[in-house]
């Protein structure tokens, strides 16, 4: 057995209380676009996911944003139940696993885009107090209002080409950012 995984069981075993006697931790095969490892944890016949962040520069607030998160979205039942984080442990968090596909990067289809439609409605019914600032938003407001130009920017010449309803989206809201 090699040191991180010796060191994984040892953080799992903590953070189930120490009473679990059947720990199996697998790797899961890493997307390419995914800056983080995820890890199949099996322990005494339940199944979670560990999560370990990776990126330097997000281990300090990316497990305990998402952590935070999914303790949100936990009543809705949308999301993996947050099982368990604890900074002094590392950049890992443990949430109960969830059946279904992650979204990847793919083109969404119609069907797709309807069902994400309905869990951002959901999702809406989260009250705000107290939610923090999203990830780059706590910079200057010029520096995002600069970000989300070229994302529309970008939008707006894709819809140009490949998606005509599009460009009136495009445009009103180049529009409204202005």
């Amino acid at each position: 057995m090699n040191t991180t995984h010796t060191m994984l069981q040892a953080f799992v075993h903590q953070a189930l209380g120490g009473q679990t006697a059947n720990i199996h931790i697998t790797l899961r095969s890493p997307l390419a676009y995914q800056s983080n490892q995820l890890y199949d944890l099996w322990a005494d016949g339940r199944h979670f996911m560990l999560k370990v962040f990776l990126k330097p520069e997000e281990q300090a607030v990316a497990p305990l944003r998402e952590f935070r998160a999914l303790e949100l979205l936990a009543d809705l039942d949308i999301a993996p139940q947050p099982i368990f984080y604890d900074p002094a442990y590392g950049p890992m968090v443990i949430y109960a696993y969830m059946d279904g596909e992650m979204w990847d990067r793919h083109r969404p289809t119609e069907p797709e885009l309807a069902q994400l439609t309905e869990l951002w409605l959901i999702m809406n019914s989260i009250p705000t107090d107290n939610l923090w600032l999203s990830r780059g938003y706590d910079q200057a407001w010029e520096a995002n209002v600069t970000k989300i130009q070229g994302w529309l920017q970008t939008y707006a010449a894709w819809a140009a080409d490949e998606f005509q309803p599009g460009r009136d989206v495009a445009a009103l809201s180049l529009e409204l950012l202005e």
